[in-house]
């Protein structure tokens, strides 16, 4: 069915080799144009161990991805989904996400939680400097308003992955373990 729409015009007659490139490039182009991409994705796993003092409390990044300029349209938007673990223990770890140097997601582990899938969405808002976070401590319910950010995306932007404590640990890791990031192209 496909084949035919890329080497026969509308009534079936075959077209010469200028028309099914057009055919296919129109093709492609129309089955792309929708389709999710991928923008960036790695599990090399990073790890941070704790020094057992206020150094702890402080963010460090763990990884950093520069979203090209350009990739988000007006009404498209982007999905971030990190993949942590961390040891069970009293401590409270937090995996912090910053876009464009503004933190849009904090989603923390503490107790018997010792891993973390998190998924955050950052929508642009009609405006290629305008947007919206979804999902900031978590995917779905929450009592915590939405994040706003006002970052040119027809630039380059940076997205942060960054781990800490909430106090000082005693001979702890916190791993991400990875993330992904898919852009989803706006009508």
């Amino acid at each position: 069915m496909l084949l035919n729409l890329i080497y026969r015009d509308q009534k079936g007659a075959k077209l010469n080799s200028e028309e099914m490139d057009a055919n296919f490039r129109a093709l492609v182009l129309a089955l792309t144009e929708h389709t999710p991409s991928k923008v960036a994705q790695s599990y090399a796993g990073w790890i941070r161990s704790s020094e057992n003092n206020a150094n702890d409390q402080s963010w460090i990044v763990l990884a950093s991805v520069t979203v090209p300029a350009g990739t988000m349209g007006p009404n498209s938007k982007l999905v971030v989904i990190t993949d942590g673990d961390a040891p069970s223990s009293a401590s409270t770890k937090t995996f912090g996400v910053d876009f464009g140097g503004s933190n849009i997601g904090a989603p923390t582990l503490s107790g018997t939680s010792i891993t973390l899938k998190s998924i955050i969405e950052i929508q642009n808002l009609g405006s290629l400097t305008s947007q919206s976070i979804a999902n900031s401590t978590n995917f779905g319910a929450q009592t915590n308003a939405r994040v706003s950010t006002t970052k040119d995306t027809e630039q380059g932007v940076v997205i942060d992955f960054k781990v800490k404590w909430s106090a000082p640990a005693a001979t702890e890791n916190i791993t991400l373990r990875g993330y992904s990031i898919w852009h989803y192209p706006g009508s």
